[in-house]
Formats: C-alpha cells, sequence, structure tokens
C-alpha cells in the first residue's frame, strides 16, 4: 500500500500535465504561423538586437543567400524556414513545455502544409545542442541552424558582447563550434568571413559599440581559435593545426583537408610526433 501511493501520486500528476498538452495541441492546431509571426514583434532576442521577428527576418535574407551560396536547396524553403523558426515560441505548447521548441515547430508546419524541407529544418534547428550531441540530417536544418547561429554571434560581437573566460552568457562558443561540425559534416565550401559580414550585413543601419570591419575582425579570430580548439579535441598535432590556420581559416572544409593531408604526409615521412 505504501509503495503504491507514490505511483498514484506520480500518476495523477502525469494525466494533469498530458491533459494540458492535449489542451494547447488542440489550441494550437487552431493558430496559424501569420498570427504567431506577428507575436514575434512583441518578444526580445536580445537588447539591443531587436525582437524575435526581427530575427525571423534576417534569418529569412541568411538561409536564402546560403541556399543560393551551397547550390543544392531551394531558396525558397531556406527562406521560408527562417522566416517561421521561431513562430513555435509564441505557441502555446512551447509556453508551457519550451523544451519542445523547434520540435513543436517543425510537427506543427508538417500539420499545416508547409513543404517536408521547412519541417525538417524548423525540427532541427537547434542542433546541435552541445559538443557531443546530434547534427542535423537535413541540408535544410544544417543551413538554418548555421544561420540562427551566425546572427546571433554577428548581433553580440557588434555590440561588444564577446566572450572572456569562461563568461559566455548567449552561448556564442557553441554557436561557433556549431558552425563548425556542420560545415565539416556536410561537406560546405562556404567562406565564413562572407556568410559573418552578410549576417552582419542584415541588421541594417544601427549604432553598433564596435565599427562593423572591426566586429567582423574580431570574430573571423574567436573563429578562428574555436576551429583550432576543435581539431586539437579531435587529438590533432599542435604544429600541424597551427600550420593548417596560418593559411586562414574562411573555408572550413579546406582546413580540415589540408589538416588530414599534413597529418597523413607527416606519418609517411616519419614526422608524426605523437
Amino acid at each position: 500500500l505504501h509503495d503504491a501511493l507514490p505511483i498514484c501520486g506520480w500518476e495523477r500528476v502525469l494525466r494533469a500535465r498530458l491533459e494540458d498538452a492535449r489542451f494547447f495541441w488542440q489550441a494550437d492546431l487552431r493558430e496559424t504561423f501569420d498570427r504567431w509571426l506577428q507575436k514575434l514583434d512583441t518578444v526580445i532576442f536580445i537588447g539591443g538586437l531587436g525582437s524575435m521577428g526581427d530575427k525571423t527576418r534576417r534569418l529569412e535574407a541568411l538561409c536564402r543567400w546560403l541556399a543560393e551560396t551551397a547550390g543544392t536547396l531551394d531558396p525558397a524553403d531556406a527562406a521560408r524556414a527562417g522566416r517561421l523558426s521561431k513562430a513555435d515560441l509564441v505557441s502555446g505548447m512551447v509556453g508551457e513545455f519550451d523544451t519542445l521548441q523547434g520540435i513543436m515547430g517543425g510537427i506543427y508546419a508538417g500539420r499545416k502544409g508547409e513543404s517536408k524541407a521547412v519541417a525538417e529544418a524548423l525540427g532541427e534547428q537547434y542542433l546541435p545542442a552541445g559538443p557531443d550531441s546530434p547534427l542535423p540530417k537535413s541540408l535544410a536544418g544544417a543551413l538554418l541552424s548555421m544561420a540562427d547561429k551566425a546572427d546571433t554571434l554577428a548581433g553580440c560581437f557588434g555590440l561588444g558582447m564577446i566572450p572572456t573566460g569562461a563568461a559566455d552568457p548567449n552561448g556564442l562558443r557553441r554557436c561557433a563550434l556549431g558552425i563548425i561540425r556542420i560545415m565539416l559534416d556536410f561537406g560546405l565550401t562556404i567562406d565564413v568571413r562572407q556568410f559573418f559580414a552578410k549576417a552582419q550585413q542584415l541588421y541594417g543601419d544601427r549604432q553598433w559599440k564596435l565599427a562593423p570591419h572591426d566586429a567582423l575582425d574580431k570574430l573571423m579570430e574567436f573563429f578562428a581559435a574555436r576551429l583550432r580548439n576543435y581539431f586539437m579535441s579531435q587529438g590533432q598535432d599542435t604544429l600541424l593545426v597551427d600550420a593548417v590556420l596560418g593559411a586562414g581559416s574562411a573555408q572550413v572544409k579546406e582546413c580540415g583537408a589540408r589538416l588530414a593531408a599534413l597529418a597523413a604526409f607527416s606519418r609517411e615521412a616519419g614526422l608524426d610526433r605523437k
């Protein structure tokens, strides 16, 4: 009897939560993306960087640019995914169960007649969530994830919000690492400096703490340091990594290829110091 009491208590709690979820699910299905997009204009992204509505308009343009640059995804689908990316933040379900953000966006997109590419992108936009977490499986999801992270990086660096020491309140190191992992996994040949410059440009004219050129230089230094850390975490030799990055870090795929070639050459020549 004593063992049954906690079980009954948890069952009541779980039943109530599932009833809540069903209520929000049914209410959200009656809503439209257009209504949610209007509400996003009242949700702050980061102080000084506008609303979530502003962010989705930037992501719409940045995803289109990425798709045109990558050349293997319909730019219209990429742009649509960027525009709808944060809509589920104002849905009833995500308002109550915030860990479902993105996931519900993908499900609702499928239910509301969006393309498969858009639905997949929305569901994968927050991947990878950490250094060892899964990557997006679809190219649409990969490009949306990269665009989201680049928009945050460009905005924060423009405001001088550059991580120092262990402090990184906006997760900028995680953003950079996510972009690196996606670019290597998908073999994307996108110039990172041009990518960040485009993200910066989409903010339009505003009062920045750092001049755009200075902010972009600092962002590229930061990105190169994250790329170095990533290669080192994969067990690569320090001298080889530094030699590769000394030739530039704007093309992540090329950096990976140069490092693999150098590592193979050093082993063949008996130069491996490990």
